[in-house]
């Protein structure tokens, strides 16, 4: 019993050899390979190397050697069908039913290739013959070289009706696998033909350079101007990169791709040095476009017209990535002048206009939150909601939970600073300072905290209490301490201008010792946190430094609400108090930290449920934040509380 040969080869172009292999080995990139010391045998250094080009690792130690599949076998001592099933869950793939071997199945697609390839030689003699004139008149009228025309193996279809026929069936190719290949196709009188003709040919090529289809263009009014080699069983349009054989040392070398709309576009690129261009093959990018392009690139930039349309294939192509990012894979848009491609930009400005196009690219999230912009604009407060409901539901819709949480507390962050204006920043009881100037403040109070609790007694209080120091870093961002004096005061409550009563902290060197907790917008970051909050841990009490911070695990609520909007319950679990909350956030949970219970209902109020860990927690957010004129959210408690 086997596989399906072609979806253990979509197995291994979903996961780069790196991404399995970095689970157990940590890797340091040398070149465009990775090393580490391997698994399988003990060395002090490193021998054991990742190729994700070649798709393969190899140790020079032991002479091990294999694909995903093979390392997750031997690394996890699993039989071959379980490796393939924890991959392909990996990768959210289905596992076909296993078949039986087809030997007949594997020649006929050895076939296939064969026969793909004598076409390819076909077309390319036939462009340099007598027949082939109009066809590298019009190569070097669009600025081809000889040599660009050789190495992408450009060639010419024959305006005659069968003489690709005549030539390979001459040979030892049966009019059957011809037709399976899409070489030829049947009338409707049953009579066969050439499917190209009278046009110039364009091999298409797998990962390995392999030649699995054909795209021609006519040069004359016939319709269609493109045409494309149907789906076979080498060959699969939706999921195929013209260029991408050519493009992979390109990639390596200059640490990104780009993904253009045409043939002509990649091979112009190319030719003028950016030797790292790919393009789907006239359709619009598809989910498995995406894996072909993160494999040669993590940040690949997709480079489309300044037109509508163009405007449009960005939104596009943008929502449909979206649910794919993660840490290591995210995408950028690039877009050309106006009356501009590729080609064209090339011939008038060279490589470096099109280099300084790609300077300017966007990041996703800038672009999905600008079409969102302009397809709800925010001008009231039902079409903010719009708007709000619009890009909380495409950050849900992100499959990582790092990037997900990451990109919703941007998203909120964009939502404060671009729908109220920005108001001065409250530093202890009296100072209002302006944003910048607050957060050149709260930097250098940060990262003097962090240094004082590193050299001081709080992280060896932290691991007695059983918390990993390392694992703050990368929980909430690390933790500080600072001596300050407790005081009352009053901040201004974000958006709608009403002051609050809220208990915040000053430097003091005779003041109580605070553990100092950052709250950040959104993930932990370097630079200014949004609020610092210092933990009296005698007193169990919370301090303000500026009242901006509710709670803190903020994106907890982020993510909660996301999912409600999608129609799924957004419960959160509450932590009891500091000590608790940071234990759980080490432990891999993702509470939320309440820092100020009298304005408990502006951060949790919309929320469907909350969770306590305690009794006395529960009759707490009830009191704050389910007031009895509003039914929401549900106290709930775990079973045995």
């Amino acid at each position: 019993m086997t596989l399906p040969v072609a979806f253990l080869d979509e197995l291994r172009g979903r996961l780069s050899v790196s991404s399995v292999v970095g689970r157990r080995v940590k890797l340091t990139r040398a070149g465009r390979e990775f090393q580490g010391l391997c698994p399988f045998h003990n060395e002090k250094s490193p021998s054991f190397t990742v190729n994700d080009d070649k798709g393969f690792w190899h140790c020079f130690g032991c002479g091990s050697h294999g694909d995903i599949i093979g390392f997750e076998m031997r690394a996890g001592a699993l039989t071959f069908l379980d490796a393939v099933e924890r991959l392909a869950a990996d990768a959210g793939l289905e596992v076909p039913k296993a078949e039986r071997a087809d030997p007949e199945a594997d020649r006929r697609a050895a076939g296939l290739m064969e026969a793909l390839e004598a076409a390819a030689a076909f077309f390319s003699a036939e462009l340099r013959g007598a027949g082939g004139v109009a066809g590298l008149e019009y190569l070097r009228g669009r600025g081809l070289t000889d040599d660009t025309i050789d190495r992408f193996r450009l060639g010419w279809a024959p305006a005659g009706w069968d003489g690709l026929k005549r030539a390979l069936m001459g040979g030892r190719f049966p009019e059957s696998l011809l037709l399976e290949a899409g070489l030829i196709r049947r009338g409707e009188r049953g009579d066969s033909f050439d499917m190209f003709r009278g046009r110039v040919v364009f091999p298409i090529a797998d990962r390995r350079g392999r030649v699995i289809a054909f795209g021609a263009r006519a040069l004359d009014d016939t319709k269609p101007k493109y045409l494309n080699s149907p789906d076979s069983p080498v060959f699969d349009k939706g999921a195929t990169l013209y260029g991408l054989a050519h493009a992979r040392e390109g990639a390596a070398a200059e640490g990104s791709a780009l993904a253009v709309e045409g043939y002509m576009d990649v091979i112009s690129l190319h030719q003028a040095g950016l030797d790292f261009a790919v393009a789907p093959l006239g359709t619009a990018l598809t989910e498995r476009h995406f894996d072909a392009l993160w494999r040669l690139s993590p940040a690949p930039v997709l480079c489309l017209d300044g037109d509508a349309a163009g405007q449009k294939a960005m939104d596009r192509a943008a929502d449909r990535a979206f649910p794919h990012l993660t840490p290591e894979r995210t995408l950028r848009f690039a877009t050309l002048p106006a009356d501009h491609d590729p080609d064209s930009l090339i011939r008038s400005g060279g490589a470096d206009a099109i280099r300084a196009v790609l300077a300017e690219a966007r990041g996703i999230v800038d672009v999905v939150w600008d079409s969102a912009a302009r397809r709800i604009a925010p001008t009231s407060p039902e079409r903010l909601a719009a708007f709000e409901r619009d890009v909380t539901r495409k950050a849900a819709s992100i499959a990582d939970v790092w990037t997900r949480r990451a990109v919703l507390g941007e998203f909120q962050r964009r939502r404060r600073m671009g729908f109220a204006p920005p108001n001065p920043v409250t530093i202890g009881r009296g100072a209002r300072l302006a944003p910048s100037a607050a957060a050149a403040c709260l930097e250098t109070e940060w990262k003097a905290a962090v240094t004082a609790a590193e050299s001081g007694p709080v992280r060896g209080w932290l691991e007695k209490q059983g918390i990993a120091w390392d694992a703050l870093a990368v929980v909430c961002g690390g933790i500080g301490f600072a001596r300050a004096k407790v005081t009352k005061g009053r901040v201004e409550r974000l958006g709608d201008g009403a002051d609050g009563p809220v208990s915040l902290w000053e430097p003091a060197a005779d003041g109580v010792g605070l553990v100092i907790l950052p709250a950040w917008e959104g993930r932990p970051a370097d630079g200014a946190p949004l609020d610092l909050i210092g933990w009296d841990v005698r007193a169990d009490t919370m301090h303000s430094r500026t009242g901006a911070a509710v709670v803190l695990g903020a994106t907890a609520v982020d993510e909660a609400l996301a999912f409600e909007v999608d129609g799924f319950g957004g419960k959160v679990e509450v932590a009891s108090g500091a000590l608790n909350w940071l234990r759980r956030l080490c432990e891999g949970e993702n509470p939320v930290l309440v820092v100020d219970w009298r304005r408990a209902w502006d951060a949790l109020g919309g929320l469907s449920g909350l969770v306590a860990d305690s009794v006395e927690l529960g009759e707490r957010l009830d009191k704050h934040v389910r007031p009895p004129p509003l039914p929401r959210p549900a106290i709930l408690l775990p079973a045995g509380a």
